[in-house]
């Protein structure tokens, strides 16, 4: 005679999860850094067992200093996710998560500094905010703006000299 088990059920993840690390997200995408009229700011990304890191230097002095790594060209649809989980732990300065459409706007979040300690946070996708040529320019994102982001990215929020150095172990957007 066979005995029934219970029904178990499994949470299931609805919505887009880019988890970074070996043989998952991260390998192609695109390292930029540099300097607008100065001496240019270093970075380096790897890909370890459960992360994407980016680390290096920035400069400041005569210019503004960025770096930050961005997905390839790709449609992500996020209209109807209301937030996104951010697994990530940073040393030095802030980072900012961008999503970005075919416009010359983004939408920007900043993040707290973890003082390299991991951190899991949440956030409500109303908290990105519109940015046009890295100056705040508007209210939320809207609906429009979430049905047509092109690409994802990461950038050193603070832009102040000084060594950085995060990672990013997973974006999920529900």
């Amino acid at each position: 005679m066979l005995a029934s088990l219970p029904f178990m059920s499994f949470p299931v993840f609805e919505g887009i999860n880019l988890d970074f690390g070996f043989g998952k997200t991260g390998a192609n995408w695109n390292l930029h850094h540099g300097c607008m009229l100065g001496k240019n700011s270093f970075g380096e990304v790897e890909l370890n067992r459960q992360a994407v890191r980016l680390y290096g230097t920035l400069h400041s002095q005569d210019c503004v200093g960025f770096a930050s790594l961005q997905s390839p060209l790709k449609a992500f649809d996020l209209v109807g996710m209301e937030q996104l989980v951010i697994r990530y732990r940073t040393k030095g300065q802030r980072l900012s998560i961008s999503l970005e459409s075919n416009s010359d706007s983004s939408h920007k979040l900043f993040l707290e500094q973890t003082g390299g300690k991991w951190k899991t946070a949440r956030y409500f996708i109303t908290q990105f905010k519109k940015y046009s040529q890295g100056r705040l320019s508007g209210g939320s994102i809207t609906a429009e703006a979430l049905a047509s982001v092109e690409r994802i990215g990461f950038s050193i929020a603070d832009q102040k000299e000084g060594d950085f150095d995060i990672e990013v172990d997973y974006l999920r957007f529900h």
